[in-house]
């Protein structure tokens, strides 16, 4: 059996999606033609079972995709995602929805009870 797949790599958001789509399926015998030729009239159903089935459920399953984790208030703008050699290469701008001081003073731990004033000084005069 040989079957190709190909994959469609998209980032939405802070999401990294995919979506498949089956090229190509083929099944053959490496024992002798004869029986390639009688395989020949199977492929179009088995090919068309993946297709029905099980495709629409792993593209359900894989656009939901796959969150990548960015700072609160920090979100990608114009993305690009390439393939170079089998490797993916995700490309975006970074967009500040907050500045960095609005970030840092609401995940600051409130401190209650303690002051800010300096500690008193034991010395003796």
């Amino acid at each position: 059996m040989d079957a190709r797949l190909s994959a469609k790599m998209a980032l939405r958001g802070k999401a990294l999606r995919t979506q498949l789509d089956l090229r190509r399926f083929r099944i053959y015998s490496n024992h002798s033609a004869l029986e390639s030729l009688a395989l020949i009239p199977l492929q179009a159903p088995l090919k068309i079972m993946p297709q029905i089935g099980v495709m629409p459920m792993l593209n359900e399953r894989t656009w939901r995709g796959v969150q990548i984790p960015l700072p609160e208030g920090i979100n990608f703008v114009r993305e690009v995602v390439t393939n170079h050699g089998g490797f993916l290469t995700i490309g975006a701008d970074f967009h500040f929805a907050k500045g960095l001081r609005e970030v840092i003073e609401k995940n600051r731990p409130a401190d209650v009870g303690v002051s800010t004033a300096p500690p008193p000084s034991t010395a003796a005069v």
